[in-house]
């Protein structure tokens, strides 16, 4: 079975797909399956079908496995955390003592702090809203702010 093949949709909407088994490039527009599944096959000319996943991501998510804190806003609490994957853009992370269950609901805004693997062992601080409750898993989006050059650095491997 072919592994699934990850697309990202540019800016203007488009995907490009390569073959893995010819190099043919087929441009198509991915705006169309927004609100569909992105996760589906593609027939190429050459007869290969090839499994693929539609990534509509702004930025690269890379995974991770690094401690810090949570604070929700709305009750004070605290929680350690365990940071699993990490963008310019959010953090996804377990509270790290499985028998708690947290106080958090999306829409909430919470403040994350952990420190990045990389050498210098930088300190992210960032404040966010709570997106996704899904299981242990929880998603935020950091609220914008100017460029964060140790964490673009870290996701870039710089």
């Amino acid at each position: 079975m072919a592994s699934v093949q990850k697309i990202f949709m540019a800016k203007d909407g488009s995907a490009t797909f390569v073959c893995p088994a010819c190099g043919r490039e087929r441009v198509f527009d991915a705006r169309a399956f927004l609100d569909k599944d992105p996760r589906f096959d593609i027939r190429c000319s050459c007869g290969q079908i090839t499994p693929v996943l539609l990534e509509f991501r702004k930025y690269f998510r890379k995974k991770v496995r690094l401690l810090g804190f949570c604070t929700v806003e709305r009750t004070g609490q605290e929680y350690p955390i365990e940071v699993r994957d990490v963008s310019l853009e959010g953090v996804g992370f377990a509270l790290a003592d499985k028998t708690v269950v947290p106080d958090m609901l999306p829409g909430d805004v919470v403040e994350v702090r952990f420190r990045l693997d990389n050498r210098a062992k930088s300190l992210v601080e960032r404040r966010g809203e709570i997106r996704t409750l899904r299981g242990e898993f929880i998603g935020v989006e950091f609220f914008p702010v100017a460029y964060d050059k140790d964490l673009g650095g870290y996701l870039l491997g710089t």
